[in-house]
């Protein structure tokens, strides 16, 4: 399940409608299947996105869709941690293809992409950056179904030239031959080397194949929303996305808790980038307190006590959680007849919202 974004990033859309930034906020996008975050519309012309797949009929695709829009580059690259060529599987789910696996005997066409094996250039963003073929990235997105560890040590000059301030990476904790330790923590032994701590989480949840093929042939009943509770999400949880972000505050409270800094200069508009990514993720909370801590850079360029305040708005919208979908998708069931009742009669509402509380008062 992706992290929710927030909906409505007040200091966001001020900062991009005032043109507060001075330079672009460079996203790089590894496994660009389906196009960019939605989050990243709210950047406008301050975005400027770098996408890679290997495959080139996404390529192809993503940039008609994209023409007429010179801050979308599209690279028909696979990306890992060697510069040469190398067989990649398309899976019948395209969204499932990797470099890792063996080589698929299946044919036919998906979305009109090509099924099977095929070659395809890899190159490491490292090589790429000493090229001078990408910018400095500001935040780096990897879903590339089990290669992300192979693509950080790729790109650890890369990072460190960048000063990398956020990174969003689908992993999960299993353990397996290539990734003894577990997949995230072979991750984590990367991001940590750039100060990029964990800040956030969101998860899906499988059960086993043959539970779910139980549950289909004997359902459970669906729940009455005036009675009972949301139904249960069965399964545990199996993958995750994780943002991984640097935090100015406490490298400054803390600086031996972190990795030697690399040496790339805490700007007005790094501050100011990072407030940005904290705020997309919802954690407003640390934006707030960069621009408490780093008013004296960022007072020359925008108002603070009026960042603070746009700061301070509520979401719009909840985490998200199986559990808490499910909850969700039961209260907007049960808002119906509530909003269909005779609001004259108070007994009638007043039963109604004393069920609500009894059945939802816990999640709030």
């Amino acid at each position: 399940m992706e992290l929710y974004h927030h909906p409505n990033p007040l200091f966001t859309k001020w900062v991009v409608a005032d043109g507060l930034l001075q330079e672009p906020f460079v996203v790089i996008d590894v496994g660009c299947q389906g196009g960019e975050h939605a989050q990243w519309a709210y950047l406008g012309r301050h975005l400027e996105l770098h996408g890679f797949d290997p495959i080139p009929e996404v390529i192809e695709a993503l940039r008609r869709e994209n023409a007429g829009r010179p801050n979308r580059h599209f690279h028909e690259i696979g990306l890992g941690n060697e510069d040469g060529r190398r067989l990649f599987h398309v899976q019948p789910d395209t969204y499932s293809s990797s470099f890792l696996g063996t080589p698929e005997a299946t044919s036919g066409q998906s979305a009109q992409i090509a099924l099977g094996s095929r070659e395809v250039a890899i190159r490491k963003l490292d090589s790429l950056h000493a090229e001078k073929a990408i910018p400095p990235a500001d935040h780096i997105k990897l879903d590339c179904e089990g290669f992300e560890p192979e693509i950080l040590i790729g790109a650890g000059q890369y990072m460190h030239d960048s000063g990398v301030l956020s990174a969003m990476v689908e992993t999960n904790f299993n353990a397996s031959p290539l990734f003894p330790q577990t997949h995230f923590y072979a991750v984590l032994a990367e991001t940590l080397k750039h100060r990029l701590m964990v800040a956030d989480y969101s998860f899906d949840r499988v059960a086993r194949p043959s539970y779910t093929q139980a549950l289909a042939q004997q359902p459970w009943p669906e729940p009455a929303v005036l009675s009972e509770k949301p139904p249960f999400v069965p399964g545990a949880p199996a993958t995750h996305n994780f943002p991984y972000c640097r935090d100015f505050t406490s490298e400054l409270a803390r600086p031996e808790d972190y990795a030697p800094d690399t040496g790339v200069p805490l700007t007005t508009d790094r501050v100011i980038k990072a407030m940005i990514t904290f705020e997309l993720h919802r954690l407003m909370d640390r934006a707030y307190a960069h621009a408490e801590t780093f008013a004296h850079l960022l007072e020359g360029r925008l108002d603070v006590d009026k960042a603070k305040q746009l700061l301070l708005a509520p979401p719009e919208e909840l985490r998200y959680s199986p559990d808490l979908v499910s909850c969700m998708q039961m209260i907007d069931r049960l808002r119906v007849p509530l909003h269909a009742c005779e609001w004259r009669e108070p007994p009638l509402l007043e039963r109604l919202q004393s069920r609500w509380q009894s059945i939802f008062g816990r999640f709030r």
